[in-house]
């Protein structure tokens, strides 16, 4: 079975919702191809990948996309930098900080300045969550990423909470043809959704 994944999403989610499904299907040989939104979606239409794993997957003909998990905010720190001394980061706080964005930005964390009304200083650019925090190890600047980039533990980095992160979540999508009758892709599907009710239920 052939997954498309990227980015923040093979830190936790993903694994943890394959090792369920390979712990049921011992028999199933799960290959990881790693590919970009752009990607995902061509290898989908043209049959090379049975499903992908991205956040804000666009809606595109004869793809469904389903809600995977809602991921709350946090806040990527230098270990020099002062704000390491907070428990817990308000988006404020990083008005006159130098951050890293990505090339693309989340519709959620643009849409979180706009709330807040101001601009970020963007020094930097990165292609995806995994690289911004390489470089704020680097000493190049701040990033604010989805919780589950504390599970990529780099030196000189400090994770904090952002206070208006679980209020603005970030979402994490699956997408799959309509028409795909491959009962692997319905029993995948339904560790999916198994996972995402059990987050939701606080059940996990």
């Amino acid at each position: 079975m052939d997954v498309g994944v990227f980015g923040s999403a093979m830190l936790n989610v993903v694994p943890e919702i394959l090792n369920t499904f390979t712990a049921r299907n011992p028999d199933v040989k799960v290959v990881l191809h790693t590919l970009n939104k752009a990607r995902q979606i061509e290898a989908l239409h043209r049959g090379q990948i049975l499903i992908a794993f991205e956040r804000y997957l666009p809606e595109s003909k004869g793809l469904c996309i389903e809600n995977v998990y809602d991921e709350s905010l946090c806040v990527a720190l230098n270990a020099r930098n002062r704000l390491t001394e907070s428990s817990c980061i308000e988006l404020e706080q990083l008005r006159d900080e130098p951050i890293i964005g990505e090339v693309n930005p989340s519709i959620t964390i643009k849409a979180l300045f706009e709330k807040y009304r101001f601009d970020p200083i963007v020094v930097q650019k990165s292609q995806d969550m995994i690289s911004a925090v390489v470089m704020v190890a680097g000493g190049f600047g701040t990033a604010i990423v989805p919780a589950s980039m504390k599970n990529l533990q780099l030196p000189n980095v400090v994770y904090r909470p952002l206070r208006s992160g679980a209020e603005s979540p970030i979402e994490l999508q699956c997408a799959y043809r309509g028409d795909e009758q491959s009962p692997l892709l319905r029993t995948l599907l339904e560790t999916v959704r198994e996972f995402r009710f059990s987050r939701r239920s606080g059940t996990a």
